[in-house]
């Protein structure tokens, strides 16, 4: 597994408990399958625009990690087919000068800048740190859930300013993920962190600004791509099913 330093084998565990065919899947193929079944009050529309059917989706899904996918059309079958990937692992582009300065920030704690490493829940602990850093305020020993959570009381400041960085990086990231497949069918916003945060995802401009923050020639192409904030507590068992 990426994060961990584990090896899932499926032939020995299928061996191991005498059962006939186990598959070892992708969680964000898992999470692909499931949002092709959800239900419509499961989806938010953030931008008001129309999936393509068939049209190809994107699935990004910041959580304990930051977890990416595509689903692509397969006449064939009939269905779509998910492809999984490790593009969070990619470094990080900056769309303006605080982005940049959090980039400097990364190397110098650990030289690189990676996505995930901001856009996670690790990542909202890393922002924080940034944060405190450029304010020159002591960093706290603080969990991401309760940054999430005083940000959503608006009782901490830093920890507001936290999450809109958050959000402004998770909306470059789903625009980059639409360009990078002509997501017509929808950029999907999955993961543990969105639903918590829905408020502030919501209530300001953060993330859609960012999402739509492109040049003319671009912009017009990224308007095209519905941005879609999926609310279903179990989607990636459902998708195992």
């Amino acid at each position: 597994m990426t994060n961990l330093d584990w090896v899932i084998d499926g032939r020995a565990i299928s061996k191991g408990y005498n059962i006939a065919d186990v598959a070892v899947i992708n969680d964000f193929v898992a999470i692909g399958y499931g949002i092709a079944s959800i239900e419509p009050s499961e989806r938010i529309s953030i931008n008001n625009i129309v999936p393509e059917a068939r049209g190809p989706i994107a699935i990004i899904g910041p959580g304990t990690g930051l977890g990416e996918a595509f689903m692509l059309w397969d006449h064939r079958a009939n269905a779509y087919v998910v492809i999984p990937t490790e593009g969070s692992h990619a470094p990080l582009a900056p769309k303006n000068a605080k982005q940049l300065q959090l980039i400097q920030h990364m190397w110098d704690k650990s030289n690189t800048c990676e996505i995930e490493q901001v856009c996670s829940g690790p990542g909202l602990r890393n922002i924080y740190e940034f944060v405190c850093t450029t304010r020159k305020v002591e960093v706290r020993d603080i969990q991401p859930s309760e940054i999430t959570e005083r940000a959503l009381a608006n009782s901490c400041e830093l920890c507001l300013e936290t999450v809109m960085l958050f959000l402004e990086i998770l909306g470059s990231e789903c625009s980059n993920m639409g360009l990078r497949v002509l997501a017509t069918g929808g950029v999907y916003v999955a993961g543990g962190i969105p639903p918590k945060i829905l408020p502030l995802l919501l209530g300001s401009s953060a993330l859609i600004e960012s999402f739509n923050s492109h040049n003319s020639n671009i912009k017009s192409l990224v308007d095209t791509f519905p941005l879609i904030v999926v609310q279903h507590p179990n989607l990636g068992l459902s998708g195992a099913k």
